[in-house]
């Protein structure tokens, strides 16, 4: 049956199975690229169904049919496409394909020979163009050479993104020896996404610059510890040559006194492990080959960071449609294939003019700050979120997604998922800095007067009893003693730091 069937045939049966079975059955290994099949209508009928598979969600004709109506050039190419053939609804392209496998106990098998084979064909008529312009002195033979390799790319990338893990592997693993691990207790890993999301203007080129080369040197940022020293594959479309340089000196120094190593032996290291690229013209799937290209010329690299994401994904970001393809259909896959992990960096919204709305938001609420569709919250697996304070050039580092996975600690010891930074008084760079007393900041409106509640000698002295009996190891103690006296965690914070200055007073005397 396989042989006899031309491949538009097999096109259609293709859509027609997987519009009524999904994937069930069908080999991963046999996954194609929609732009292998010759038919418009099956192509962009399977972009959207791989995009509903990737996603997790039910893959059958009507949610292929919601999926393609939601992205604005699938569906403008459907009904091009349709009109061409003279079909008055594009929909009938998906009723009227071919069913006669979805019966059939190995149809998934058969179908994924099929793909196989369409992916095959596709590989053929590439190459005989590539042989025609050679031929025709269009190209000399090393760009034919290197055409020609670039079309076995989509058949080694067919798998990458897909894991099969038997129980008895998961029931033996190890995970505080994982080798994929790059940051802190397995927060990112290979293949991972980490997204910094803040107020356009703030910093965060400057931030980011900080993390890739104080983990390049295998030292933590801000509390945040990479597994080994990290290559960093740093790439960003804002900023000239003479901005980046600004922000790399200005970093250096904080850098360098940090790694307590003579700044020639430290710059010899970054020079191993950070690259610098700026990349001004390509967006999405163009942008994701030219990764490629920088990553087969300067890898192994460990983190791809990127900055921002809207100057790359070259599409409305609020789209799902948009935001999925570009994240998991490109991104992901090269990430897995390369062993490296996302950090992106990201715009919040136009802030919103009630400035107390934000007042009782968790950690997991300022998750999905970033602009855009919320398939970015889903997509990363750790995220950041950098956010002012009224205190001018102050900061807090919030650790939103899987906050308590970066592993980092403030200045007692005690687990946090958030970091107060500041703004150097001179150079480009951040350091750990202080919120100042604010004694409105713990206002209680049922207290009469409007008077800030205060911690009493006693309660004082019941909360370094707390403090002191309070399991190694264990998270949540700011949490449990702001709840149990009544205050704000910062005032239980500000009360441990001046505790810690009197004793450190106490010992210079």
């Amino acid at each position: 049956m396989t042989e006899r069937l031309a491949y538009p045939e097999k096109e259609s049966a293709v859509i027609g199975f997987i519009g009524a079975s999904g994937f069930r059955g069908i080999p991963p290994e046999s996954i194609a690229n929609p732009e292998t099949f010759t038919s418009t209508l099956n192509g962009v009928f399977y972009a959207a169904a791989i995009n509903l598979h990737m996603q997790n969600r039910p893959v059958v004709n009507w949610t292929i049919v919601e999926e393609v109506e939601k992205n604005k050039f699938w569906l403008k190419a459907v009904q091009d496409a349709a009109s061409e053939a003279g079909m008055p609804d594009w929909r009938d392209g998906l009723a009227a394909a071919d069913k006669s496998f979805v019966r059939n106990p190995d149809g998934g098998l058969v179908i994924g020979e099929f793909l196989q084979d369409i992916a095959d064909a596709a590989s053929k008529r590439t190459a005989t163009h590539i042989g025609g312009r050679l031929a025709r002195a269009e190209i000399s033979p090393q760009e034919a050479s290197e055409e020609l390799q670039k079309v076995l790319a989509p058949k080694k990338a067919r798998m990458h993104g897909v894991e099969v893990h038997s129980f008895e592997d998961l029931w033996k693993y190890k995970p505080e020896a994982d080798p994929s691990a790059l940051l802190g207790d397995r927060w990112v890993c290979q293949g991972g996404q980490l997204l910094l999301v803040g107020q356009s203007g703030v910093g965060k080129s400057s931030l980011t610059v900080q993390a890739a080369m104080m983990w390049a040197l295998g030292l933590p940022f801000f509390g945040i510890k990479p597994a080994r020293a990290l290559r960093s594959l740093f790439i960003q479309a804002e900023n000239d040559a003479g901005d980046m340089a600004e922000i790399v000196q200005g970093v250096m120094s904080y850098v360098v006194a940090s790694a307590k190593m003579p700044q020639p032996d430290a710059v010899k290291k970054l020079k191993e492990n950070v690259v610098f690229v700026r990349v001004t013209a390509q967006t999405g799937e163009a942008f994701v080959e030219v990764v490629r290209e920088l990553l087969e010329k300067y890898g192994p690299i460990d983190l791809v960071f990127g900055d921002p994401l809207l100057s790359y994904i070259g599409d409305d970001i609020s789209q799902q449609a948009v935001t999925s393809h570009f994240l998991r259909g490109l991104c992901n896959p090269l990430a897995f294939e390369h062993k490296f992990a996302w950090v992106w960096s990201h715009h919040t919204g136009k802030p919103q003019s009630d400035s107390k709305s934000r007042q009782h938001w968790n950690a997991n609420d300022f998750a999905y700050i970033g602009l855009g569709s919320s398939e970015l919250t889903n997509w990363a697996r750790a995220i950041c979120v950098l956010q002012t304070t009224k205190h001018d050039g102050i900061f807090k580092l919030l650790m939103a997604k899987r906050g308590r996975r970066a592993n980092i600690c403030d200045s007692l010891g005690h687990p946090t998922i958030e970091v107060v930074l500041k703004h150097a008084d001179q150079g480009l760079h951040w350091e750990p800095s202080e919120l100042p007393e604010d004694p409105e900041q713990d206002h209680n409106p049922k207290q009469k007067n409007g008077r800030p509640p205060a911690l009493s000698l006693l309660q004082e002295a019941e909360l370094i009893a707390m403090q002191q009996s309070w399991p190694n190891g264990k998270r949540g103690f700011y949490e449990d003693a702001a709840k149990r006296f009544k205050v704000s965690r910062d005032t239980i914070e500000r009360f441990f730091t001046r505790q810690k200055k009197e004793h450190e007073t106490n010992a210079a005397k």
